[in-house]
């Protein structure tokens, strides 16, 4: 192990370096506490560059200098420090507004604009059914659930379906287009078909009954 050196601040680098430091842990320091920590700052890149030279030629033992300094994520920062704010929550009603503005209807007007309503009441549908009301938190698969269930529970036309997964996704994509979501769950999702009724087949006349149709007729033209 090298011997600490005599050390001595060589580079004014060295003082704006342990003041920066300092400043960031919100410590008040003199002019002897900050030498004192430049010095200690340069012992340390010493100490460093002794370990990667250990490892350079080979040796991978346990560095003697390590054990010295604390866990740098367990030291204070800064009480102005904040994370970064990611974008304002925008809700499904938030949405729907945006869209029916968009369209030329006024969410406030009376009588409520039948467009509007009818967005509002299917997207408040689809936050029971998912457990919260987020335009960014509604995913492909989420989307495809909420048909499902739909189709399940039989109590929709497959019409009325087909027309609630139209209507988010036009509200989705007005979310796309101004900056509100970057994903349109539901396009693409086909609308359900309408149930087919089971035609009859109708079985033909017996030569009877073709008999009685045709004097039945002849009675009636005579």
């Amino acid at each position: 192990m090298m011997p600490a050196p005599a050390m001595t601040i060589r580079a004014r680098r060295d003082i704006t370096e342990a003041e920066s430091l300092l400043a960031d842990r919100e410590i008040i320091a003199d002019g002897a506490s900050v030498r004192a920590t430049a010095q200690a700052l340069w012992l340390a890149k010493v100490q460093l560059a002794e370990t990667m030279l250990r490892r350079a030629t080979g040796d991978y033992g346990p560095d003697e200098y390590a054990a010295r300094y604390p866990d740098a994520s367990a030291l204070p920062r800064k009480a102005t420090d904040k994370p970064t704010k990611g974008k304002p929550r925008v809700t499904f009603e938030d949405a729907v507004r945006g869209w029916s503005l968009n369209a030329g209807y006024n969410p406030d007007a009376t009588p409520i604009p039948r467009s509007y309503h009818e967005r509002s009441r299917t997207a408040q549908r689809l936050a029971a059914f998912l457990g919260h009301d987020d335009v960014t938190q509604v995913t492909r698969d989420a989307a495809v659930r909420w048909k499902e269930d739909m189709l399940a529970n039989g109590k929709k036309r497959a019409s009325t379906i087909g027309n609630d997964i139209s209507e988010m996704s036009s509200v989705w994509r007005w979310a796309i287009a101004h900056g509100k979501a970057t994903d349109n769950p539901f396009k693409g999702i086909l609308p359900p078909a309408k149930v087919r009724k089971k035609k009859t087949k109708k079985r033909p006349y017996t030569t009877d009954e073709a008999r009685k149709i045709l004097l039945t007729a002849l009675r009636i033209a005579a």
